[in-house]
């Protein structure tokens, strides 16, 4: 008897942690996960149900029972707002149901994008006597009660739909004690898509690329989680399948994308490296795996600020107004061998020593070029007299 009334009691309290009902209550706030099942007792009978104000329908996924008016539905995401029970086209029972809201810890920032839902709880005692929000203007603003905000004894705050201007700290005061919630509402794009590729250069990568702003990135291995986190992740000379998980600013469950089946192959040697020109920028690209870049001008000569900066993507070289020459790039890949571009020639002719000609063709002169000059324009007046003279005989 007594072993019968132990299995009761495991059984009795696994379908209490397991269970995914979501009960409304009245005047106050319930955060339930989507697929959950609601429940929202009407006041009685005789009452409507509505959505945000008394003159919209609720979802027609959710429906309330022609007798006893109960409303009962499967969540989604969609479902966050106010439930109003009214009867003569008033409301006299206010529910607030958030789904899937982002938990933010006290004293850490917590950032969310437009239109998140959050939930701060205070964790004080029986609950906070009140909470305010501390813009960054300094201005205080001391939050109500309407539309219901708070679960019992306002010891937690859910806010749905947040926008910019709800930016600042959030404070739960009880006699002496409080906590405070640091929230940044920014305007970040959901997550819709998550797929992996493979990375480029010496060393094995992945590469997570996400459509929308992810808030974290984590990792799988053949269906285990990883350690590292983050955009990129290197990997080993095993062979395996991987997926990344990516958590929006939005909440909700996170996004996966479909297993990389990942083959581990050694970086081949480069054997070409070829260096185009677009507007300003030079482009030098390589038929493989490249360890490090280098800019050259005429002569194998390292680049100058006068000739322009390499941009943080080192393939690129941002060319300097007026410059002028002939320009390479030289590449190390992850054998260590070392392969260079053909010249490139940018700001019209150059002479044969490289060095830079001005406007029309003409050799800039300088310190070197201006002796030479003089000698050739002394040889053709020389010439130029020596026809004159035989002219007149």
């Amino acid at each position: 008897m007594k072993l019968v009334t132990i299995t009761l009691l495991l059984f009795v309290h696994t379908a209490d942690l397991t269970s995914s009902n979501c009960d409304g209550v009245k005047d106050q706030v319930v955060f339930c996960a989507a697929d959950s099942s609601l429940k929202i007792e009407a006041p009685d009978t005789g009452y409507a149900w509505h959505f945000g104000t008394a003159n919209v329908a609720v979802d027609s996924a959710l429906t309330a029972d022609p007798t006893s008016k109960k409303l009962t539905g499967t969540l989604a995401a969609k479902h966050t707002g106010v439930y109003l029970a009214t009867k003569d086209g008033s409301p006299t029972g206010k529910f607030t149901i958030i789904v899937d809201a982002v938990t933010c810890t006290k004293n850490e920032e917590c950032q969310v994008g437009t239109g998140s839902s959050i939930l701060l709880n205070s964790e004080l005692g029986n609950g906070a006597d009140s909470w305010s929000l501390t813009k960054g203007d300094s201005s205080v603003e001391t939050l109500g009660d309407d539309p219901p905000k708070f679960t019992a004894e306002k010891k937690e705050l859910g806010l749905f739909n947040v926008q910019k201007t709800q930016s600042g700290t959030y404070k739960a005061t009880k006699s002496a004690d409080n906590a405070e919630f640091p929230v940044t509402v920014s305007d970040k794009t959901p997550v819709s898509v998550a797929s992996v590729k493979k990375g480029v250069g010496c060393v094995a990568t992945l590469e997570c690329e996400v459509t929308g702003d992810a808030k974290t990135i984590e990792w799988t291995k053949d269906g285990a989680k990883l350690t590292s986190k983050g955009k990129t992740l290197t990997v080993d000379d095993k062979s395996a399948p991987y997926a990344c998980e990516v958590q929006g600013y939005h909440g909700g469950a996170a996004v996966t994308s479909a297993s990389f089946p990942y083959t581990y192959a050694a970086p081949e040697a480069v054997s070409k490296v070829t260096i185009e020109r677009t507007a300003s920028v030079l482009t030098c690209t390589a038929d493989g795996p490249v360890k490090t870049w280098a800019w050259l001008t005429f002569g194998n000569v390292p680049v100058t600020a006068s000739d322009g900066t390499v941009d943080r993507d080192p393939s690129k070289f941002n060319l300097a107004s007026g410059a002028k020459g002939e320009f390479s790039c030289k590449v190390t890949d992850c054998q260590d061998n070392t392969k260079s571009s053909q010249f490139l020639r940018v700001g019209g002719k150059v002479d044969p020593t490289g060095t830079p000609t001005g406007a029309g063709g003409t050799t800039t002169p300088g310190a070197a070029t201006q002796g030479t000059s003089c000698s050739v324009a002394l040889l053709v007046i020389s010439v130029l007299i020596e026809l004159y003279v035989v002219m007149m005989m």
